[in-house]
């Protein structure tokens, strides 16, 4: 499959591609979803008054203070203990994902790396590892594109963590960040728990006869 760029709003030519044809395979498209966040004004200097984190649910604002709070220590993170805590993540939820899956995520990792346009951040506990958030830039915007930890985390640990990140890119200059599709109930929850705007995008397949 293809995932468009939210940007790409006409998708006309893919539908129109062998139209006519009984024969010939065409485009089936599907819509999804996901969230922008703009971090354009949001001064890290002064965080808890920013337009960003009072656009925040109640939750998620109260989970980013417990963090805090509880002295969660934030980290950059490496790509080994990443796979490692992913790896576990998806054996506990009896997730089947293909090993070639496993491998492009890693050569996404480590070419980003390679180019200085991704960090893992990484929190911690009392020495013990509580989650990973992975994310990259371009010169248009920013990107989450994974995050996990450990089985037994505090409640707070993913949200502050993500929020991190979010500094982290504010840091870089990164204007807006893509959360990466928010289709899934549980995930599209937590992600659009951090405010944001909602965004469709296409995806298409060929494989319609």
């Amino acid at each position: 499959f293809l995932s468009l760029d939210p940007s790409i709003k006409d998708v006309r030519p893919f539908q129109w591609y062998n139209y006519l044809s009984s024969k010939e395979k065409r485009y089936s498209i599907d819509i999804r979803y996901t969230s922008y966040l703009k971090l354009k004004n949001f001064d890290i200097k002064d965080e808890f008054k920013s337009d960003l984190f009072q656009n925040l649910s109640d939750t998620r604002k109260q989970n980013i203070k417990y963090g805090y709070k509880n002295n969660l220590e934030f980290s950059k993170g490496d790509k080994k203990t990443f796979m490692n805590l992913y790896l576990k993540s998806i054996d506990r939820q009896n997730i089947n994902v293909d090993k070639s899956q496993l491998l492009e995520m890693e050569n996404i990792i480590s070419v980003l790396e390679k180019k200085n346009k991704l960090e893992i951040i990484s929190s911690k506990l009392k020495d013990k590892i509580e989650y990973n958030v992975v994310v990259c830039w371009d010169d248009h915007k920013g990107y989450y594109l994974f995050g996990t930890g450990e089985e037994k985390i505090e409640r707070y640990s993913a949200s502050a963590t993500l929020w991190e990140a979010i500094k982290f890119l504010r840091a870089k200059d990164v204007d807006t960040l893509d959360l990466e599709g928010i289709n899934s109930p549980t995930r599209g929850s937590f992600k659009t728990s951090f405010g944001g705007s909602i965004v469709p995008y296409y995806i298409l397949n060929f494989n319609i006869y």
